[in-house]
């Protein structure tokens, strides 16, 4: 009994293009579409975090840019609290923060737990009670992969849809294995929500920042990894077998299969390492008709259209080719700003709830205005630059004490040299 014909199933689009002398063809441009959603593990996100310095600097610029500029408490039309700042200080609250952010943006989540010492009982598995605040000892943080357990308010007619209830958290080396801990507790940061993923009870959450632009990272670090092999290639060579001119003339009397044979023979003599009288070598050109540079480039162009990031901060001060492009300082102040009122207003807000509870003010009405971004990023390049002036005509006296001190022409006249160059870059910085 012969077995029945499987008819090969075509997983590209059809098209049916009126000009086409073959019928109906199927098109695989037309056949790329989205319908497998990516999916990192954890990881492959510790990779990208740890092991990649690019992916890290990422994160860690974003948070600690956004955190650096600092704000201010507004309690009334022109009163603002300076002593709940002095207390945000002594906690070290900015350090916290820059991690809770970073890595929330990591993994999808992360939490801050508050340290507190009670007027009276206190259990984190029920509701905080902020009039038992009595003082916050510490804070610490809660990351993904604490996290054994969650349960979320689903209920769309109630207010905090989505919301925490509680977590639970694995804690090996505590006194208690496994905590349950209040949502009231926790300062939760899950910066890309994924509603569709809220279930009631488990450990679902939002996506990592890297998820979005995982594709171009990928291209990224293999582009890098490719021109470091291309580079490689090009110091390879290959052995020519004999004198070329005969091998010519023996190809044009051999038959299709010895000429094959010989191309085999060719192919594979690359190994060898004792070159004939008549053998000659050769570079491989593996490079021609590449622009490394401009593929670096590209990369860095599709980074930067994918995250909103500017190409300076992408490469670095250092490197960036357009740091001091005043377009691109402002789209950097613009994405911070957005940053700021997006992700971290929420974040200090329950904190500074928490501590005008442990003043017994929990009821305390204020606003939250950030300093200027701009301000304070003008007032750091000015200090380097004044501590950069000084360094320069520090180097100018001692040259001119230097210079005074010589009897040899030679040794004074490149001192000379040297300090007039100096005075001149001083002076030009000055005007």
């Amino acid at each position: 009994m012969s077995r029945p014909k499987i008819k090969k199933r075509n997983s590209f689009a059809r098209s049916d293009n009126p000009n086409s002398s073959k019928g109906t063809i199927y098109d695989p441009v037309a056949s790329q579409r989205p319908v497998v959603e990516t999916k990192l593990s954890q990881k492959e996100i510790d990779i990208l975090f740890y092991d990649n310095k690019f992916c890290r600097r990422l994160l860690e610029d974003i948070a600690r840019t956004a955190v650096k500029s600092g704000f201010r408490v507004k309690l009334s039309e022109n009163t603002y609290d300076e002593d709940i700042l002095k207390r945000w200080g002594e906690l070290e609250l900015d350090d916290y923060i820059v991690e809770l952010l970073t890595m929330g943006q990591k993994d999808g989540i992360s939490f801050l737990f508050p340290v507190i010492q009670g007027s009276g009982e206190l259990t984190t598995g029920e509701e905080l009670e902020p009039n038992k605040i009595s003082k916050i000892l510490d804070f610490n943080l809660f990351y993904s992969r604490d996290l054994s357990n969650m349960s979320r308010k689903l209920d769309k007619m109630k207010t905090g849809y989505g919301y925490i209830k509680n977590c639970s958290f694995n804690n090996m080396y505590g006194e208690v294995a496994n905590v349950m801990i209040d949502g009231s507790w926790l300062i939760e940061y899950e910066p890309f929500k994924r509603p569709d993923r809220f279930i009631s009870n488990g450990v679902q959450y939002g996506d990592s920042y890297y998820k979005s632009i995982y594709d171009i990272l990928l291209v990224k670090d293999n582009g890098i990894w490719s021109a470091g092999q291309m580079a490689y290639a090009m110091l390879l060579k290959y052995i020519k077998i004999g004198d070329q001119n005969k091998l010519d003339l023996v190809l044009r009397e051999m038959s299709l299969d010895k000429f094959k044979a010989k191309k085999e023979m060719e192919i594979n003599s690359s190994t060898l390492s004792i070159l004939g009288k008549d053998d000659e070598i050769g570079s491989v050109n593996f490079g021609s008709g590449m622009n490394l540079k401009e593929l670096k480039e590209y990369i860095y162009d599709e980074i930067s259209i994918a995250t909103g990031i500017p190409l300076s901060k992408l490469k670095g001060a250092a490197a960036g080719a357009l740091a001091s492009s005043t377009e691109d300082t402002k789209r950097w102040y613009e994405y911070i700003e957005g940053y700021q009122m997006d992700h971290l207003d929420e974040i200090i807000r329950k904190v500074l709830n928490l501590l005008y509870a442990e003043k017994g003010k929990s009821n305390t009405k204020f606003e939250i205005e950030f300093n200027s971004i701009r301000k304070v990023e003008a007032k750091e390049q000015a200090e380097i630059d004044k501590i950069e002036a000084e360094v320069l005509k520090i180097t100018a006296d001692t040259l001119v004490a230097l210079n005074n001190n010589m009897t040899d022409d030679s040794i004074k006249q490149a001192l000379d040299t040297l300090k007039n160059t100096l005075l001149n870059k001083m002076k030009g910085e000055q005007s």
